[in-house]
């Protein structure tokens, strides 16, 4: 809106970013799913992961759960195409901007620590890099 797009540019994205945040979401739940089955009370064995691994999953999971509320306030804004919805938007999806942040440099030590990462995390680590770059083209918006 304040930069000339239109709907028909920001609907795709919004998309995009929706189905990379589900995407993200599950693959972590389903991590943390995994490992809060094998640990049942051992606090040093990791059975999925390295050491990052029980800091990474939740915030994942929060980034992503931020992300998926921020597509839903973008798609109400998308509806009803207003300056006042613009707002909750945009606050939403700063948020959601964030966390994902804060989740791709998790998945960089992730990758630095480079221990012990299943099939499973090599594909879950590199959804906030991906989400990052799509979030911020729908702030400018």
């Amino acid at each position: 809106m304040a930069f000339g797009i239109s709907k028909g540019m920001v609907l795709p994205l919004m998309i995009l970013n929706f189905c990379l945040y589900f995407i993200a979401a599950c693959l972590a739940g389903s991590i943390l799913n995994r490992n809060l089955d094998a640990n049942q009370g051992i606090t040093n064995n990791f059975p999925i992961g390295n050491v990052v691994t029980p800091i990474f999953i939740p915030v994942v999971l929060i980034a992503c759960m931020a992300g998926l509320a921020s597509v839903l306030a973008g798609l109400h804004h998308v509806r009803i195409w207003r300056t006042e919805s613009l707002a909750a938007a945009a606050a939403t999806a700063v948020i959601a901007w964030t966390l994902t942040l804060l989740a791709m440099g998790l998945a960089c030590k992730q990758i630095h620590t480079r221990y012990g990462r299943s099939k499973r995390m090599v594909h879950t680590t590199p959804y906030p890099y991906r989400s990052s770059p799509v979030s911020f083209n729908r702030l400018i918006k």
